[in-house]
C-alpha cells in the first residue's frame, strides 16, 4: 500500500522545477531514464520547493526508480545444488529521498537551473533463478546525493516544461553476480508549476 502511494505521488509530483521569479512555492513532474551498472533504470522523481531568494530554492524530493537485468551463468551455486547454464534475473526498486538546493534563473521565456541534494536511498532487490521456486530478496538504506541541471521554456508565468540531466550517487551494490554503479546518470523530461 505504502509503495503504491509513494509511486503514485512520485509520478504526479515529480520533476525538475523551472519556475516564475515572482512566486514562492513550486512543484513539478519528471520522467527519468538512465543506467546504473548492469541495470537500465527508469522512473520518476517528485519535489515541492520554496524560493528562499529570487534565484535560490530549497526543496524536498522523493522518487521511484526501477531496473532489471538477466544473466546466464555457466555454473551457479543455488544452495543445495550447482546449476549449469542457469538463467537468473534481478529486479531492483530504488526510492531516493533528497533535500535539494537549486539555483534558477530566466532569460525571457527560457530558463535554466542547477542544483545538488543529499539524503537517503531505500533499495529493494528481488533475485530469481529460472526453474527454481522461490526468490531471494535484499533491502537496505544507503546515504545518497545528486547533482542536476537543465533548461526549460515557460508557456505561462506558472507553467513550464524542461529537459535536463542528473546524476544520482550512492554506494555500489553487488548482489548474486549483479552490480549497480556508484553513479546513475539519467536524462530528465519535466513539467513544472509555480504557485
Amino acid at each position: 500500500m505504502f509503495k503504491n502511494l509513494l509511486i503514485t505521488s512520485a509520478l504526479l509530483l515529480s520533476g525538475a522545477a523551472i519556475v516564475s521569479a515572482n512566486t514562492q512555492y513550486y512543484t513539478g513532474a519528471s520522467a527519468l531514464a538512465g543506467k546504473s551498472g548492469d541495470f537500465a533504470t527508469f522512473g520518476g522523481a517528485a519535489h515541492v520547493g520554496y524560493r528562499v531568494t529570487e534565484k535560490v530554492g530549497a526543496e524536498f524530493e522523493a522518487g521511484f526508480l526501477h531496473g532489471s537485468d538477466k544473466k546466464t551463468f555457466e555454473e551457479l551455486d543455488a544452495g543445495i545444488v550447482t546449476l549449469i547454464d542457469a538463467k537468473a534475473k534481478v529486479k531492483m526498486n530504488r526510492v531516493p529521498l533528497m533535500i535539494n538546493a537549486r539555483f534558477m534563473d530566466s532569460m525571457g521565456s527560457f530558463n535554466y537551473y542547477v542544483g545538488a541534494g543529499i539524503g537517503a536511498e531505500i533499495l529493494h532487490a528481488t533475485y530469481t533463478i529460472a526453474g527454481i521456486d522461490g526468490k531471494d530478496t535484499h533491502s537496505q538504506v544507503k546515504f545518497s546525493g545528486q547533482v542536476f541541471a537543465g533548461v526549460g521554456y515557460a508557456f505561462t508565468e506558472q507553467l513550464s516544461a524542461g529537459l535536463g540531466a542528473r546524476c544520482l550517487m550512492s554506494q555500489k551494490l553487488h548482489f548474486k553476480g549483479f552490480k549497480t554503479s556508484a553513479f546513475t546518470p539519467m536524462a530528465e523530461v519535466s513539467l513544472n508549476y509555480a504557485f
